[in-house]
């Protein structure tokens, strides 16, 4: 399951910087390996039934947990700058979660690419 890879990687002993790298990558290829059912879950989960619904819920928060922790040790570690760690990991969510709507497997740029300029972005931001 998804959420059980990602708490491996937020649980490794390694720095802040490098988790999250590695969040990114493992949770966009898993969004490609099971494009199908990933987008049904995140566009359309508003859809299911309220008991599927409120089932589902609970292991988004869960989910969205395990980055905030990794954005708030980083601030611990003074790795990471921020100033609201739930709306940076539902930036870093929606970035994430719309690769889905344009991704090409045979596209120009690898999974592991795309993690990586995610990475990039989000770890070095644009300014100079």
């Amino acid at each position: 399951m998804l959420i059980d890879h990602i708490a491996v990687i937020s649980a490794q002993a390694i720095p802040a910087d490098k988790k999250l790298r590695q969040m990114i990558r493992g949770y966009l290829s898993a969004l490609a390996e099971n494009a199908d059912l990933t987008a049904v879950l995140l566009f359309e989960h508003r859809s299911l039934d309220k008991k599927t619904h409120t089932r589902h819920v609970p292991q988004r928060d869960k989910f969205e947990a395990l980055w905030r922790d990794v954005l708030n040790e980083g601030i611990r570690t003074k790795t990471f700058e921020l100033k609201d760690t739930a709306l940076s990991v539902r930036a870093l969510m929606g970035v994430m979660n719309w690769t889905l709507t344009w991704y090409q497997p045979n596209g120009e740029k690898s999974i592991e690419q795309i993690a990586d300029d995610y990475s990039d972005f989000m770890l070095k931001g644009m300014l100079k």
